[in-house]
């Protein structure tokens, strides 16, 4: 057995390759993953990936095409839940200060591409999210 501990963690840092999958956490760190560096989706054309709220709050904004401004949904994680965001599916994940999310996704990400977000939608969230 190996024991990772998760403290003391910042930004996105894999923390188990396995043969076909890894895990990794995100850590809030706000030039990765706070309000401000919501800039871009990405997306996954061949795999899926999933998230898990450990501590704190973290969104995740989700994009069938990542291009119509009015085209996106704000999901707030609950930490007893397991989100799964599906291949194709434009997503960015979202922290608040002290916060802490698991992700698991493929060992190979190198399908993944990004595309920036309309400014309008990055607006409309930050937003959301400072009420």
């Amino acid at each position: 057995m190996e024991k990772i501990s998760l403290a003391k963690r910042s930004g996105f840092e894999v923390i188990h390759n396995s043969v076909g999958w890894r895990i990794a956490v995100h850590a809030y760190e706000e030039k990765t993953n706070g309000i401000t560096a919501f800039t871009e989706w990405g997306v996954h054309e061949d795999s899926q990936e999933a998230f898990v709220l450990l501590k704190g709050k973290a969104w995740l904004a989700l994009s069938e095409q990542g291009t119509d401004p009015g085209d996106y949904q704000l999901y707030a994680l609950e930490k007893d839940g397991l989100y799964v965001v599906q291949e194709k599916e434009y997503h960015s994940i979202i922290l608040a200060p002290g916060s802490q999310v698991l992700i698991m996704e493929n060992l190979d990400m190198s399908n993944t591409r990004k595309k920036p977000v309309d400014p309008k939608v990055i607006q409309e969230i930050r937003d959301k999210l400072k009420r």
